[in-house]
């Protein structure tokens, strides 16, 4: 037989069997598989191509008719036969096909010995064995079948987590389904490989558990994981509804009922012995899937999971950790990232165009739950044809003016049956997981409280337990636990150690379990936390401060000047300074429009609003801000008051670099003498005074009188904050200065160095502090004699400057000058 005619022998042979078992060959390909349907046509549809050659995938193709399928819908071992021998399958292959159990040992002796002598000389593929030698290993299989009563071999599970999934497929038989294939399912692409890489490694024992909070489409990608890779499960597939755990026996006995079991008498037999029937039968060897949905406790797990078998577990839980000793590995859930969110919300409006930015901005409201989506890409779709109800534009601005809970869309209304039959109404949905918080029991009480707070944090933004543990006034282990209980009601999602709250659920624990009291104690405990923060130079505590700040000062019917005057030193610690000066402008504002400038926060935001426009160059407006907060102070603290020396070097600093050094000087020492009887020699405040004399003094070129005060400071600065701090690293930057004058070159370099790179580090290149020490570190290279490298340095320094804060910042003027007198021609 020629290539062509062998070529149209397999495609009527294909399209004999396909049209038997009611596949589509899309369907057949990847039974069989096939990675798309193209890859399966050039293998043996193709008449202009070479048949395939490859032995495995013709096994596939003949296993993919014959498991799974109803006797009347495989193919016979005839056909079979047929097939092999013009796909060219060698013959010390074909005791595989026994193996594998895809016919009986008779039947399928038969068959070959029938076409063996017709066939083989036309088969040319070498080394092969002879017909004797084939049918006399067969027929040893055959015997070994009858004598042996062991457990038949388990087929192979042909997953493929490299490839695209596959389309919905017909089921095997027998299976247990209740629910449809999704038709506007998408967006999981990789959470489907992810679980197929996980079921194809899983051992006996294991389950994969995919987590996540309500509405996030746990049971939707189970269900899709059923349908689409339910084909390679020979055994078959079965869902089991876990929801109610007392119900779980009448949902394993019903599987029985499908030819899992067969028993004539299987509806007269008792529930228990039913029960025990299905999970023996899923003890044997062959692959099934197995999926528990809405599984939540160890104890249902334990209890319906096969202790052997070749049986692959999948379970649904909104509990986000299960023990490793169970054997589980979690596969999180989050929401959809942006583009498959306003791709699902365009599948239910496909008269809109794919990038209609109302819809983008209704998937971006609704933070990319697929639940919610469902709910409002329904409801837009049910009133396509109403002006209002149907408009993106107007259902968009009502759920910004009401919240998405509050709107009658994420309520159900206008909503299609719910393929996955779970409950269709977002708030209630989230209700499921916070009413099962006893508010009676302390454990879920302080997860109640905890909760609460939560409700007032800023949606998708990181956090610690620390912080819910300080606002609730509540034990570090008590805390924990709390915590965890958030997390396995699927209320808290928790990534590399951190906590994040989705939008729509802190909506509802704002709607059910926050109060007032707790944004008090929440910002009581976001100050406290900045300003350990602040002092400590902790930049990566921003992230998880700040966002939350700038939420709660926006969810306030008025402003909080406490607050407002807290977030300026977290901006200062990212590097924003003109957030800095805004929010401690709004602090000032804030008391103001109470009257309330002449007290002690007053003061201090006066202060504070005197710092930052410092640091960005307008000192006149600094000026008289400086010496009203120090007028305050004077008149309302007692005279050793640490805040009246803070007061005192914060203005010696302002006149030090306005040139009027006599002023700055006795403010300086001022400073120094109340921090040092109030605070004592290790006090921040001390060693900010000392270190600020000893730049004066330098600039008053006493170098040897500012290196004296410097080397004390920067041995008692490195005890209390670390040799990296920026504090110590602006004393070495001074101490380089001072001793650059007094010819000690080399030690000035390598002092400054070091404290270049710890500011780097810790601030950021840019930062005006960073800047600062660098123009510095220019002086040693000058007196050096290195001209050129310092020319290099001053011109980079200008061109950061001037891109950061603008040509007229003193500190670029202060590179530019420097530039000037160096006789910079460029």
């Amino acid at each position: 037989m020629d290539e062509i005619a062998t070529k149209q022998a397999v495609r009527e042979l294909i399209n004999t069997w396909a049209l038997r078992a009611g596949l589509q060959k899309q369907a057949l390909a990847a039974r069989a598989g096939f990675g798309s349907y193209d890859e399966f046509y050039r293998a043996y549809l193709d008449v202009g191509r070479v048949l395939s050659s490859d032995p495995e995938a013709a096994l596939r193709v003949v296993q993919a008719l014959t498991l799974g399928l109803p006797a009347a819908a495989r193919a016979t071992p005839a056909e079979a036969v047929n097939f092999f021998i013009y796909t060219r399958l060698p013959l010390d292959r074909y005791p595989d096909v026994l193996q594998r159990e895809l016919f009986a040992p008779e039947a399928w002796r038969a068959a070959l010995q029938q076409h063996l002598a017709i066939e083989l000389p036309a088969v040319t593929i070498t080394p092969q064995p002879d017909a004797v030698t084939l049918l006399a290993a067969i027929d040893d299989l055959v015997r070994r079948g009858a004598a042996t009563p062991s457990a038949p071999a388990t087929p192979p599970l042909l997953l493929d987590a490299t490839r695209p999934p596959p389309p919905p497929t017909p089921l095997p038989v027998p299976h247990r389904m209740p629910l449809a294939p999704a038709r506007l399912f998408g967006g999981r692409d990789q959470e489907l490989q992810q679980a197929v890489r996980r079921l194809r490694e899983q051992e006996v024992g294991g389950t994969l558990a995919i987590t996540g909070i309500g509405g996030v489409g746990k049971t939707s990608l189970a269900a899709e994981l059923a349908h689409r890779y339910g084909q390679f499960f020979a055994g078959g597939v079965f869902w089991i509804g876990c929801a109610d755990p007392s119900a779980c026996e009448r949902e394993v006995a019903a599987c029985g009922a499908t030819g899992l079991v067969q028993d004539a008498n299987w509806r007269e037999l008792p529930l228990a012995e039913r029960v025990a029937l299905v999970q023996q039968a899923w003890q044997a060897p062959i692959p099934r899937l197995l999926l528990l949905d809405n599984c939540e406790d160890d104890e249902t797990l334990l209890r319906w999971r096969p202790s052997s078998g070749g049986c692959r577990v999948v379970l649904t839980s909104r509990r986000a950790r299960w023990p490793r000793s169970l054997g589980v590995s979690e596969l999180a859930l989050h929401e959809l990232e942006p583009a498959a969110a306003l791709a699902l919300l365009q599948r239910y409006r496909p008269d809109l165009s794919p990038n209609d930015p109302r819809l983008a901005a209704i998937a971006t409201e609704l933070a990319g739950l697929p639940l919610a989506l469902h709910l409002a890409g329904s409801y837009l779709e049910t009133y396509q044809d109403d002006r209002r109800l149907g408009d993106p534009a107007n259902f968009l601005h009502e759920l910004q003016a009401q919240g998405p809970l509050e709107h009658t869309a994420l309520q159900g209304e206008g909503i299609a049956p719910s393929l996955t039959r779970h409950e269709q109404h977002m708030g209630r949905t989230f209700a499921l997981s916070i009413e099962q918080l006893d508010a009676q029991t302390p454990g879920d009480a302080l997860a109640r409280t905890m909760l609460g707070l939560v409700g007032w944090l800023a949606p998708g933004e990181p956090f610690d337990g620390e912080l819910l543990a300080a606002a609730s006034s509540s034990t570090a282990g008590a805390g924990r636990l709390a915590v965890r209980r958030l997390r396995d009601l699927g209320l808290l999602r928790s990534d590399a150690g951190l906590l994040r709250v989705h939008r729509l659920v802190g909506d509802a624990a704002r709607a059910t379990v926050s109060d007032p009291a707790q944004r008090s104690s929440l910002a009581s405990a976001l100050i406290a936390r900045s300003e350990a923060a602040y002092l400590g130079q902790q930049p990566a505590e921003v992230p998880l401060l700040l966002p939350h700040m700038v939420r709660l000062d926006a969810s306030g019917s008025a402003p909080a000047p406490e607050l407002l005057n807290s977030m300026p030193f977290l901006f200062e610690l990212a590097g924003d300074l003109q957030s800095s000066r805004a929010y401690a402008q709004r602090a000032y504002d804030a008391l103001a429009a109470q009257a309330a400038l002449e007290t002690a926060l007053g003061a201090e935001v006066i202060a504070n609003l005197a710092e930052w426009q410092r640091l960005l160059g307008d000192s006149a407006a600094a000026r008289p801000l400086y010496e009203q907060a120090l007028a305050i102070r004077q008149r309302i603290l007692p005279p050793g008051d640490m805040a009246l020396a803070e007061s005192h070097n914060n203005l010696g600093e302002l006149l030090r670099e306005a040139g009027d050094y006599a002023a700055s000087r006795y403010h300086y020492e001022e400073a120094l003498a109340i921090a040092l009887a109030g605070g004592g020699p290790e006090h921040n405040t001390t060693l900010a005074a000392r270190n600020n004399l000893a730049l004066l003094l330098t600039k008053l070129q006493l170098h040897r009188e500012a290196a004296e005060q410097l080397r004390p400071l920067i041995s008692a600065a490195s005890a209390i904050f670390g040799p990296n701090d920026p504090r110590v690293a602006t004393a070495k930057i001074n101490l380089g200065a001072a001793l650059a004058a007094l010819g000690s070159l080399e030690e000035a370099r390598a002092v400054q160095r070091e404290a270049i790179v710890s500011l780097s580090d810790l601030l950021g290149e840019r930062h005006p502090t960073t800047l600062l020490a660098r123009i510095n570190a220019v002086e040693p290279l000058i007196l050096h004699g290195e001209r050129a490298a310092a020319l290099v340095e001053l011109r980079q320094l200008e061109n950061l400057l001037s891109s950061a804060y603008g040509a007229q910042h003193p500190l670029t003027e202060r590179a530019r000058a420097r530039l000037g007198e160096l006789g910079d021609g460029s």
